[in-house]
């Protein structure tokens, strides 16, 4: 099963076991189908999947971002294209990108962290400065 990410303000955490992603078991999608979601994959944080003629299932899972917490810089975020294989996801690894940081460099100037926003229960991945 191949993952790929996209940035939201809630998500969950994922239970991952063959092809089933907390508790929904996609299993039986057909080859060549596609299945865009219902309330029932939305809180199991699963945006769109289909399964390619050759059998093996894509998913679009959700990620939780937060407001910057670098001084002065706006960090939208964008998912990827780029997909993982389901065995290499890690919990609380960061699989989206912030934007508005092109002239800065990650690891050098900023990190990507987990953090609690402003927001009451608000907590996600975020950028924030390196301190020199």
């Amino acid at each position: 099963m191949k993952l790929k990410f996209k940035a939201t303000n809630n998500a969950p955490e994922y239970d991952i076991q063959g092809e089933t992603i907390n508790g929904f078991d996609l299993s039986p999608l057909e080859n060549g189908g596609v299945f865009m979601g219902n309330e029932q994959t939305k809180e199991a944080g699963i945006r769109d999947v289909y399964r390619c003629e050759q059998g093996e299932l894509h998913v679009t899972l959700k990620q939780s971002v937060i407001a910057s917490q670098y001084p002065k810089r706006r960090a939208d975020w964008r998912g990827g294209d780029t997909e993982i294989d389901a065995e290499d996801y890690e919990q609380g690894k960061c699989y989206v990108t912030p934007t508005g940081v092109n002239d800065l460099e990650e690891g050098k100037d900023y990190e990507i962290v987990w953090a609690e926003g402003r927001g009451k229960n608000e907590e996600g991945f975020t950028i924030r400065k390196i301190e020199e």
